[in-house]
């Protein structure tokens, strides 16, 4: 796992603007898509360039909170990056993701994570997306 190709590929993404978002795709932990229309609005993309452009670097040995996983695919017109969410299922303000790249053969997929990261602000984005309920 290579943490600074990692961070690499989220500085790309920090400097991104809105135009430069092509789609944003979500997929859950059944590998059900997700996606919809707000996940696409002006306020999802402004609210995810924020978190990703925050995110650190996370200690592999700090365990996440109990939490489920959610997939995020951003395409730009150049490239991919895909984010492995751990979504507490208490909120809270920080929340821990993986950086990777997923290829789906249809019915399976392959990864290469490129190291683990904490981002304020993607809960935010999950509950403007409308990808969770806020309780």
């Amino acid at each position: 796992m290579d943490n600074s190709e990692g961070s690499n590929k989220l500085a790309k993404f920090s400097s991104l603007t809105l135009e430069d978002i092509v789609s944003i795709e979500a997929i859950n932990s059944e590998y059900i898509n997700v996606t919809n229309s707000a996940l696409n609005s002006t306020q999802s993309k402004e609210l995810l360039i924020n978190a990703i452009t925050s995110a650190e670097q996370a200690s592999i040995a700090k365990r996440p909170p109990k939490n489920t996983k959610l997939y995020i695919r951003i395409k730009t017109k150049n490239d991919t990056i895909g984010l492995n969410l751990m979504v507490p299922l208490t909120k809270r303000c920080e929340m821990y993701f993986v950086v990777v790249d997923r290829v789906y053969d249809g019915e399976s997929y392959t990864q290469d994570s490129y190291g683990r990261f904490i981002a304020t602000g993607l809960y935010e984005f999950l509950v403007e997306a409308k990808l969770v309920n806020e309780s």
